[in-house]
């Protein structure tokens, strides 16, 4: 196959580049191979396993080189640069048309992309001296030194004059649409591939891309139904004032005594909003019961048929009828990813009994919300007809739990699991997944703005690998100068963070009773400083309030809305979800809570004995870190083993000898 390639630039003629690796600064594909397989078999050997992935990987380059008609000698060019997408993608293909399995075809992009990173690496590392600087700053000096015209340059490049001398004075960085001309712009200055394309960041270099969906097969099937709507947006008159009364039943003792009625729980309203997350968790599962009992009984799809209920026929009541909590289940199980009860069905049968108890529920002692059911019951029947319907959800929630029906319906791990079971030290992709980020700092004329929004970012990565918050506290997350927030520095200069155990989830549990107050890693320090005190004030509501992190939206944008409040854990999530996929290689992407999983692993998997660690970092139990992370360790566990099983046979030969 000819190596000769053509890149389409919008707007622009097709050009050809073929002669643009001949410089004699060119990296050879040799090179390439040879530092990738060094590193994989030394990494092997220190960790005492078998070199198979080695092989594996001379095996994907041997594919790769033979497909494109490339040797050892050849210097890397387009394929491995601007177009690796493109090619890498037509390779996959033509894999597929082989007949090679999917498993295969996953495991060879895998490693062209190992080697594609390498490249970078070798190229960035050749460029130290006589590539210092940034985009701009090389740009710049290439032209001095070549004794060209700017705008001659840039017409040969294809590339507008205006533009152009925005990349020169670092005011813009070039676009991904704009890689063919920073290709064209490499041979015009007679460098190697890559050589100038490696001072753009990641995210524009061709390493990473924008935020995808369906990445795995839960996210998949959770965007489908989720297109399939059927939640209450808002409560019709009668069910919302039946909701306040609810509300005010668990969580306002004065009307408790005002209505003369008893409880044997109360939901716990948060101090720092005077939020109630359980009233919260609650609605949620109301406006779905309420949701799905007004959809049309006729309709075609069984995900969108419920029992043609009008708005004014809604109320809590119905909450009393197993008859149709029982078809609510079933509709709800249609809808899960395995078909299965998931723990949503636990909770939800749990509230329903709660409202139901005898002498303190909610709904045993509403006597008179039995007249707003289809078949009304009167107050004197009432309640004999809760206790009917309690016996029947009760005997239901009892055959579920005997019969282990309850199922988690997305495996939580399935983001993160191929780095918990490819990596010995899963924290490694974490650490160098934030060395990545850093190194695509916004360029030196951006607005403070913008670069307070890519540090807050760095900032929650480094934070959240050491400290693996739940994203809730993270936005919660307060500091304050004087040194009463939940970050705080110590007077001998250290930092540390604490929160009282009702900020986390496991208040009744794993946290009940113990305060969380720990020390950030020393290399954390610095990282606290830059950002609190030279990033954090240029953010949208920082003179406002007290929260850590905040919203990265201009100060331009919601000038109505609370500046102040704590930013969303939505906004959090789906920010790290983003930036995983972007900059860690072949990754589908995972949320903040993903790291309290890494972190757990990396320790156990280290130290076989180190549930007890684990659990202190997580700041739960540490049979919860037992029953949650046992799968990680089987082979983990084997191979200290066999080193001591090494260490056996090394002293019998010895004593052998010896003989």
């Amino acid at each position: 196959m000819s190596r000769e390639v053509y890149l389409t630039a919008p707007g622009a003629a097709v050009r050809s580049v073929s002669n643009a690796t001949s410089s004699s600064k060119s990296i050879l594909y040799g090179e390439v191979f040879k530092y990738v397989e060094d590193a994989e078999s030394a990494r092997l050997e220190a960790e005492g396993k078998s070199q198979k992935r080695v092989e594996n990987l001379r095996t994907a380059r041997r594919g790769w080189v033979k497909h494109w008609g490339l040797a050892e000698e050849s210097p890397v060019g387009i394929e491995f640069g601007a177009g690796f997408a493109e090619f890498l993608e037509r390779y996959l293909t033509a894999l597929s048309d082989e007949g090679k399995s999917p498993h295969t075809i996953a495991d060879r992009k895998s490693m062209m992309c190992a080697y594609r990173e390498a490249w970078v690496t070798l190229v960035q590392s050749a460029a130290v001296g006589m590539l210092e600087g940034d985009f701009a700053q090389v740009l710049k000096r290439l032209i001095e030194s070549s004794g060209m015209i700017p705008a001659v340059i840039a017409r040969n490049a294809g590339v507008d004059y205006m533009t152009f001398t925005k990349w020169v004075n670092g005011q813009r960085w070039p676009s991904k649409r704009f890689l063919p001309e920073v290709y064209r712009l490499e041979e015009t200055f007679g460098l190697s591939v890559g050589a100038l394309s490696a001072k753009l960041p990641k995210v524009l270099s061709g390493s990473a891309g924008p935020r995808r969906t369906g990445l795995t097969a839960h996210r998949k099937h959770l965007s489908e139904v989720q297109r399939l709507w059927y939640r209450l947006k808002e409560f019709p008159p009668i069910l919302q004032a039946e909701w306040k009364d609810l509300v005010l039943f668990f969580t306002d003792a004065a009307w408790l005594r005002a209505h003369g009625m008893k409880r044997n729980s109360k939901w716990r309203i948060r101090e720092h909003d005077n939020c109630c997350p359980t009233a919260d968790k609650v609605r949620l599962q109301v406006s779905e019961f309420t949701g799905y009992l007004g959809l049309p009984a006729d309709a075609e799809d069984p995900r969108l048929r419920g029992k043609g209920f009008l708005p004014e026929e809604l109320t809590l009541a119905l909450l009393s009828d197993s008859d149709l909590i029982y078809n609510f289940l079933q509709f709800k199980r249609g809808r899960t990813y395995l078909g299965r009860y998931n723990t949503s069905t636990y909770t939800f049968l749990a509230f329903c009994l709660s409202l139901l108890r005898p002498d303190t529920g909610f709904l045993w002692q509403s006597t008179s919300l039995g007249a707003r059911l289809p078949v009304p019951v009167p107050a004197a029947d009432w309640h004999g007809w809760c206790e009917r319907h309690r016996s029947v959800l009760a005997s239901t929630w009892k055959d579920l739990m005997s019969e282990d029906e309850f199922k988690k319906t997305r495996d939580p791990f399935e983001p993160i699991r191929s780095i918990i079971i490819n990596n010995q030290h899963p924290l490694d992709v974490l650490f160098e997944f934030a060395d990545a980020y850093e190194a695509d700092a916004p360029l030196r004329h951006a607005s403070q703005h913008h670069k307070a929004v890519h540090y807050q970012t760095l900032f929650l990565i480094k934070f959240t690998t050491l400290i693996p918050l739940r994203a809730f506290n993270l936005s919660v997350m307060t500091w304050r100068p004087d040194g009463t927030g939940n970050l705080y520095q110590k007077p001998d200069g250290t930092w540390w963070v604490r929160f009282n155990p009702s900020y986390f989830k496991n208040h009744k549990g794993g946290a009940k009773g113990r305060p969380f107050d720990v020390p950030l890693h020393p290399s954390l320090w610095p990282y606290v400083e830059e950002f609190l005190f030279t990033h954090r004030p240029h953010l949208l509501g920082a003179a406002a309030c007290d929260y850590v992190f905040r919203p990265g939206v201009t100060r331009k944008v919601s000038e109505t809305r609370d500046a102040g409040r704590a930013v969303e854990v939505s906004f959090l999530s789906a920010r790290m979800l983003r930036i995983t996929q972007q900059y860690i290689p072949d990754c589908p992407g995972f949320g903040i809570h993903a790291f309290r999983h890494l972190v757990a692993t990396e320790y156990i998997k280290n130290n076989p004995a180190g549930y007890a660690i684990a659990a202190a970092i997580l700041h739960d139990l540490e049979e919860t870190v037992r029953r949650n992370y046992a799968w990680v360790l089987p082979a983990d566990k084997f191979g200290f083993w066999n080193d001591y099983v090494s260490i056996l046979l090394s002293g019998r030969g010895e004593t052998d000898r010896e003989g």
